[in-house]
């Protein structure tokens, strides 16, 4: 069971979400699992007037930032076991099953995502790392749906992790993981290519998971 607050802005877009979530591992054998996950809160998306440039009494925009807060969810589903992983999830569950004519101006959403991955373990004397290829499928309203592909390098021995993935749309990602007793840290920088180049800048993230109960 967990508790999810996003709030985030692309371009006329604000998006603000808190979603409570709960998870339930079923066992199929000693190794295997079926995992679902579904999580429901509610979801406020409106158009920041100040960053219209042209006309800020479009209808079309007023008309979307009449809408009340509302109902909304995700929910996912996946196969694992030591080495084999495969997800699927559907994002923003109110434009799945309830889609309008309100929805005209949020086109830059996830609409699904599907992914599949495989671990190859290796282990010497000196040291143990693993490989895993990874490719995935997704959708994002208003645009071509992307295809990705791409390998992590895990230094099991290290608790270092280094990736890269090439992404349909042109643009390469490269990550960086350490595993720390209290923490862990990931960087991430995305080049932008091809068109996507021309209305987006190279992109740097960088994410941090505390560990604050540890057996």
């Amino acid at each position: 069971m967990g508790l999810s607050l996003n709030s985030d802005q692309a371009g006329l877009i604000s998006r603000t979400r808190v979603l409570a979530t709960y998870a339930y591992h079923l066992p199929v054998s000693q190794t295997d699992k079926l995992n679902f996950g579904l999580s429901l809160g509610i979801n406020n998306t409106y158009v920041d007037y100040s960053k219209i440039i042209g006309d800020q009494g479009d209808a079309q925009a007023t008309a979307f930032n009449q809408r009340s807060v509302y109902m909304d969810g995700d929910f996912g589903m996946s196969y694992t076991n030591s080495k084999l992983a495969i997800q699927g999830t559907l994002p923003n569950l109110k434009s799945v099953f309830f889609a309008s004519n309100d929805d005209n101006l949020d086109i830059d959403r996830s609409t699904f995502f599907t992914t599949a991955s495989y671990k190859i373990p290796f282990s010497n004397p000196y040291s143990s790392f693993s490989i895993e290829p990874k490719i995935a499928f997704r959708g994002v309203k208003g645009f071509d749906n992307i295809f990705d592909a791409g390998l992590n390098f895990d230094m099991i021995s290290s608790d270092i992790s280094f990736s890269g993935v090439y992404h349909s749309n042109q643009t390469i990602t490269g990550g960086f993981g350490l595993a720390l007793p209290t923490m862990d840290l990931l960087l991430a920088y995305t080049y932008n290519n091809g068109a996507v180049q021309s209305y987006a800048n190279n992109t740097f993230e960088f994410g941090v998971k505390l560990k604050l109960f540890r057996k």
